[in-house]
């Protein structure tokens, strides 16, 4: 063989740097940094270094060695290229230690760094290990998995944060499909060498069309099948891993805060933390429909710790709450009306709940991040319904992800209280509040301080004090091509004073610190603005650009306040404020409840029915038994699938079983039936055998059955090359020793695939050697 051909194949080298590009372009098209464009580079490089590794006579531990001082050299020659030309190449080097020193200990000391240029470096050494690996596996030790798996995670995690990198994720699973079926193709030529078996050139190309066009259908299949339901179960396994992902990406986001991207915020459940980073690039793409008497924000959640980079929802308990669960109770604010939402997605997988300010249930089995506060909040109209504890809930996720124009319901509380009622809540404040939501890191600057104690100084009341902050902060610049705030310092502060432009995020982030830090309770909760109203309906188009942080504020026995201190949006309208129009696009609340308009009237049943439920004014009528019983059936639903699947398996395999039996003898059958077995067992047969050597070689493992398998043979030859029909009783002479070998054969199969004991064994052979 020439040293210039491959034994696997020149197609399994384009596939690989195929798939390798694939990668490079999907980061690339994401735009999370300047000059991530050298992966591409990268991957070339390094799928070549792996291939000639791969051919070279010397052992993988030097090999590896060699791999990863070739790939560190290549991927800092490559950064290197992205600092400004006119610097030195001992200055360029110079910078990128200095750099890389930076990133470490920020990494290792708990800081953030917003260098862009060491994401593009740590995904430059990622990369060239993936790129290396993947060529070293199909080279030298012919693992194509190796080459689809780590290649694979990066674009998935990709394609699942930015959906519209999908089409990037669909050519990578195409050319992976591709790739399985040219190994496959490579072994059975493999071995065909090995036997002196002539095959036809032009059946690679062959495999790999009829590949493709097989890979095309199976993707277009996974494409349009329904969404899989999750099993609530499954809740259970991942809360295992919850902790740790969600330690991961925070530090994440702590060491690579620089990132942009032009994805749409995919609001997970999971993310405890929000930092304050660079640019964002929302387009007008339609999220999902809310029907709502009443226009509102829909929060997803909160955060109640400030870290000086960001925030954190430190909310200590999670439960799993059944579909219209009134357990456990919110707590019994004052001034509260109940509202219905009806919330349609325009995309599938969607799972975190939307709602408008202080949840009480929601028509889907669900999973709540909560924290329990004491009853004891004063007089209110639901207080007399509470017993026992009471929860702030700051986010909610259904246990089954939703498919495309799916719906859910929510029933929530939102205030009417006037402007009135708020000043005269007082600073009464329970211990569990000012515990939590006072907090500030010893870091924060004085001048925050300061600034927040002059703007506030010449009010009295929290009310007049967070609209004087909230008027202050929205005389600055709306500006969401912002840059990240430079290492180190405090994102409120650089806000503040140093950049003075900015966008919700730092806006809603701004001032919870800034109240905080004169002794107002003060949180930032994080989802969409109400969206667009269509006219003539109660229905709001709600789009990615409507993607929204706001701050809340906390009054005695009215609970938390939503305020609007972002430059580019529209005043929050009180109760009793100058009176709005339906046009209006700031108009959170409705007229007063004292007017003859009711909100959520037209959601609830009527009032002597509402109010006289067990269990309080939010219980719905217990549901129809075949609603019940639906629920019960979806429970079960993936074990059920996967019982109709292998039921449906046997079905089809026992159809073509009879049919092929109806289309040849019994001995056929019988012998056809005998080398199938033997392969389940890990018999290697060849099709080159003859009908004495496959059954030599099944007997040498299966010495029970050695006299029935000859005779099968036997009869097998017989009609196969005798030239005669052979006769009825010969036919029934092969089914009977069958019958008897099979059982034979089974013993072996549950010894193989099953964990059995020595002893168990022993007896199970014992008695086939009597029996046979």
């Amino acid at each position: 063989m020439k040293k210039t051909e491959l034994r696997e194949g020149w197609v399994s080298l384009l596939l690989l740097l195929a798939m390798g590009l694939c990668l490079a372009w999907t980061l690339q098209a994401a735009q999370l940094a300047e000059g991530i464009w050298i992966l591409q580079w990268i991957v070339v490089v390094g799928t070549l270094v792996g291939l000639a590794l791969a051919r070279v006579a010397v052992p993988e531990v030097l090999a590896h060695l060699v791999a990863m001082v070739v790939g560190a050299a290549w991927s800092f020659f490559l950064a290197a290229q992205l600092l400004p030309g006119t610097l030195a190449w001992s200055e360029r080097l110079q910078s990128m230690r200095l750099r890389v020193v930076d990133w470490w200990q920020a990494a290792i000391g708990g800081g953030e760094s917003y260098d862009s240029l060491m994401f593009v470096l740590f995904t430059a050494l990622l990369f060239w290990s993936f790129s290396y690996i993947a060529a070293f596996s199909i080279f030298r030790t012919h693992w194509v998995w190796g080459a689809i798996i780590p290649n694979g995670t990066v674009v998935l995690m990709n394609t699942y944060y930015n959906p519209r990198l999908i089409p990037y994720f669909v050519s990578y699973l195409l050319l992976s499909l591709l790739m399985l079926v040219r190994f496959t193709l490579f072994e059975r030529e493999d071995e065909w060498r090995r036997e002196n078996v002539r095959y036809s050139p032009d059946l690679v190309f062959d495999f790999l069309q009829n590949g493709a066009v097989s890979a095309l259908l199976v993707i277009i299949l996974a494409w349009v099948m329904p969404l899989r339901v999750t099993d609530p179960r499954e809740w259970e396994i991942w809360q295992v891993f919850e902790d740790p992902v969600e330690e991961v990406q925070f530090h994440w986001n702590r060491v690579f805060a620089s990132l942009s991207g032009g994805g749409p915020p995919r609001f997970t459940f999971f993310a405890k933390s929000m930092t304050l980073g660079g640019p964002v690039d929302l387009d007008n793409t339609p999220v999902m429909n809310v029907e709502s008497p009443v226009r509102h924000y829909w929060r997803a959640l909160t955060f109640d710790q400030y870290t000086g980079q960001g925030w954190r929802n430190t909310d200590p308990v999670e439960i799993d709450l059944p579909a219209n669960a009134t357990n456990p109770q919110p707590v019994p604010y004052q001034e509260r009306e109940p509202i219905a939402q009806v919330v349609r997605f325009h995309r599938q997988g969607e799972n975190v709940i939307f709602a408008a300010s202080q949840v009480m249930q929601v028509d889907r089995m669900s999973v709540a991040r909560l924290n329990y506060v004491p009853a004891d909040i004063g007089p209110g109209p639901l207080a007399a319904e509470v017993t026992g504890r009471t929860v702030e809930i700051s986010s909610m996720a259904t246990q089954a992800r939703l498919r495309r124009n799916e719906t859910y319901t929510a029933i929530s509380l939102v205030s009417t209280a006037s402007p009135s009622q708020l000043r005269r809540a007082g600073t009464d404040y329970p211990e569990w509040v000012t515990a939590r939501y006072l907090q500030l890191p010893d870091t924060l600057p004085d001048r925050v301080r300061s600034l927040a104690q002059r703007i506030t100084a010449m009010y009295t009341t929290p009310y007049d004090k967070a609209v004087a902050i909230e008027r202050y902060l929205r005389q600055i610049t709306y500006n969401e091509a912002i840059e990240a705030p430079p290492f180190g310092v405090d994102a409120v502060d650089w806000f503040l004073f140093e950049r003075r432009e900015g966008y919700c995020d730092y806006y809603s982030s701004a001032m919870a610190v800034m109240l905080r830090a004169v002794g107002i309770p003060a949180r930032v909760a994080r989802g969409y603005a109400s969206g667009e109203l269509i006219a003539g309906t109660n229905i709001y188009v709600v789009r990615e650009l409507d993607a929204h942080a706001w701050p809340e504020v906390f009054f005695p026995n009215y609970g938390w306040i939503e305020y609007e201190p972002t430059a580019s949006e529209p005043l929050v309208t009180r109760a009793d404020d100058a009176v709005a129009t339906e046009s209006d696009p700031g108009m959170l609340l409705e007229p007063p409840s004292n007017s003859q308009t009711n909100p959520g009237r037209d959601y609830l049943p009527e009032e002597d029915e509402w109010m006289n439920q067990p269990g309080g004014p939010w219980l719905p009528l217990e549901r129809p038994w075949h609603e019940r019983l639906l629920e019960r059936l979806v429970a079960w639903r993936i074990p059920l699938i996967i019982l109709g699947v292998l039921v449906l398996i046997a079905l089809i395999y026992w159809i073509i079983r009879r049919r092929q039996r109806a289309s040849m003898s019994l001995v056929t059958f019988a012998f056809d039936d005998l080398v199938r077995y033997a392969r389940w067992l890990g018999v290697p047969l060849t099709p080159h055998q003859t009908p004495y050597e496959c059954v030599a070689a099944l007997t040498a493992l299966v010495q029970e059955g050695s006299k029935d398998a000859r005779e099968i043979a036997n009869l097998y030859v017989k009609e196969r090359y005798g030239g005669k029909p052979i006769s009825v009783y010969d036919e029934m002479s092969a089914m009977d020793a069958w019958r008897r070998l099979r059982e034979a054969i089974w013993v072996y199969l549950v010894l193989k695939y099953l964990p059995v004991k020595k002893e168990t064994a022993q007896s199970l052979r014992t008695a086939v050697r009597s029996n046979v």
